[in-house]
């Protein structure tokens, strides 16, 4: 099984990019946004954590952390940003870790990891390749204002606390322009993916897929570190 790395950043596109890898491609999909919302869900060791660190006012009427409030708080502080991403990263890379191990016993042969934090986090590490979603910062900071009606200084604080997209570029193997028109966009999608199959299915690939799960797995495992021990 290869896991390929889809990343951009915020606003960039990359939701409706990996909508279309899994819609129209059928490439299964593990989605870190979602996983980190399902790890921060009521109940949860990190939910405690987070409300512990944070305080009960980041919650909503139902005790859910609320994600807008908290980032108004850690988009304006990086000694915060830096604790909430050091609760959450152990979680959500244990989790990945098992999904990914689930997507090796259904015999998938090549999945796509969503992750906006991907370089960040060292995911990039249990990876084959990796497909980055590329727009101008300007683009994201209008995006940004209009999807999550933001003001333009807070637009800019949250594009500017993530790794600029063109490093990203510059480490990825495949990239996707989604600076133009949406079908220039679907364009752009479609070369890639067949690109990543034709580049990722072969014989040897096949041969070598257990031991590059495992690998993969014990990646994602070390990345989490310690902590992960306790989750289990």
């Amino acid at each position: 099984m290869k896991v390929i790395g889809l990343t951009g950043g915020i606003a960039s596109g990359k939701s409706s990019v990996c909508q279309e890898l899994k819609s129209r491609f059928g490439f299964p999909v593990i989605d870190a946004d979602k996983t980190a919302h399902d790890v921060m869900r009521k109940g949860t060791p990190a939910h405690a954590q987070v409300v512990g660190e944070f305080g009960p006012s980041v919650l909503t009427s139902d005790g859910e952390i609320d994600r807008n409030k908290l980032g108004e708080i850690v988009f304006v502080d990086a000694g915060k940003r830096k604790r909430l991403n050091s609760i959450m990263h152990p979680h959500i890379a244990y989790a990945i870790a098992r999904q990914l191990f689930s997507h090796w016993l259904a015999n998938n042969p090549l999945v796509i990891l969503d992750a906006p934090l991907l370089y960040e986090t060292g995911l990039n590490r249990v990876t084959r390749a990796v497909i980055a979603v590329f727009c101008e910062k300007e683009q994201q900071v209008e995006r940004l204002m209009k999807r999550n009606d933001l003001q333009e200084d807070d637009a800019r604080r949250r594009v500017a606390a993530q790794m600029p997209l063109e490093l990203k570029v510059k480490r990825a193997d495949y990239v996707i322009d989604n600076t133009g028109e949406r079908r220039d966009t679907l364009e752009n999608v479609a070369r890639v993916a067949k690109s990543v199959v034709s580049n990722h299915n072969s014989v040897a690939d096949w041969l070598l897929a257990p031991r590059s799960v495992a690998l993969g797995v014990l990646a994602v495992l070390t990345i989490a570190g310690c902590t992960f021990l306790y989750l289990t």
